[in-house]
């Protein structure tokens, strides 16, 4: 603004300066010629004279005139663009300083955006991370849980199709023991030994009770055999009587018949004596215990 407040003080002075002197002729100069004509010389001529020397006085005037202009517009237009150039150097600092301070300031900006974009961008990949570990951890429990829950169905699946399957080994390993039994029995009958029979179909008996199956064929071969036997063990009587509350009601007519049989049987066991001074002495000798035959 100093620079341009002494710029215009210049072009005001030169604008001062630069006015045109007065072109106006001396009067005495201008009237000499027609005071003191010359002596034979005519009016004409001098009035020619006269415009002649009005019109050099003119033409030196205007030519004074306009070289004083041309050099007031050429120091104006100095001092204009001197101006003009002052004031662009000037803008052109200025504008350079808020350039290179809004640089600064856009370059601040950027630098702090940038540091919280990282910060953030830290904070998210450990919160990523520590819901990603907690998410592993759960699922991990999850599976976990389902697996053992898996393995807690598939253990006990297995072992009700273990004990299914142990209840039908066990069931098939009865029905061999009972088929077994039965043809002993039939090959004791077929050699005439009653009582080795009569203890394998007392078996049979207690086996088909256990496979709930219709005991009552075995329950007339023990009938039979009882009736054929004139005595029985006291062993097979104990036998008797445990399977007697097993029959099924269906066969009662067979139970009671039983029953009878067992009332007036002759009912034996087999002990050593109180001997022991010969090998002779020493065999097991029959005592009876229930209905001794007289």
């Amino acid at each position: 603004m100093k620079h341009a407040f002494l710029l215009l003080l210049l072009l005001c002075a030169s604008m001062a300066f630069s006015q045109t002197p007065s072109t106006r002729v001396p009067l005495a100069s201008a009237q000499s010629p027609l005071a003191a004509p010359a002596a034979g010389v005519t009016n004409t001529e001098k009035e020619r004279d006269l415009y002649k020397l009005m019109y050099e006085n003119s033409a030196n005037a205007n030519e004074k005139l306009l070289t004083l202009t041309q050099w007031t517009l050429g120091v104006s237009l100095a001092i204009v663009l001197g101006i003009i150039a002052s004031q662009v150097f000037f803008n052109y600092r200025i504008n350079r300083q808020e350039l290179d301070a809004i640089s600064n300031g856009i370059q601040g900006q950027i630098d702090r955006l940038q540091l919280e974009i990282a910060q953030k961008f830290t904070e998210e990949v450990s919160k990523a991370n520590s819901s990603l570990e907690s998410s592993k951890t759960e699922l991990t429990r999850s599976v976990n849980a389902l697996i053992e829950a898996q393995f807690t169905v598939n253990e006990k699946a297995l072992e009700r199709e273990l004990r299914n399957q142990k209840g039908e080994l066990m069931l098939e390993i009865r029905q061999l023991r009972r088929l077994a039994k039965k043809n002993e029995g039939d090959i004791w009958n077929l050699k005439n030994v009653k009582s080795n029979a009569l203890s394998c179909f007392i078996e049979v008996a207690e086996l088909e009770t256990g496979l709930l199956m219709d005991e009552k064929y075995t329950l007339k071969e023990i009938v039979q055999l009882l009736t054929e036997l004139d005595e029985v063990m006291h062993t097979t009587h104990d036998k008797l009587e445990a399977l007697l509350p097993k029959i099924r009601a269906s066969n009662i007519s067979l139970k009671n018949k039983m029953v009878e049989i067992l009332k007036t049987k002759p009912t034996y066991n087999f002990v050593r004596p109180d001997r022991q001074d010969h090998f002779l002495f020493n065999m097991p000798q029959k005592q009876y215990v229930r209905n001794k035959p007289k």
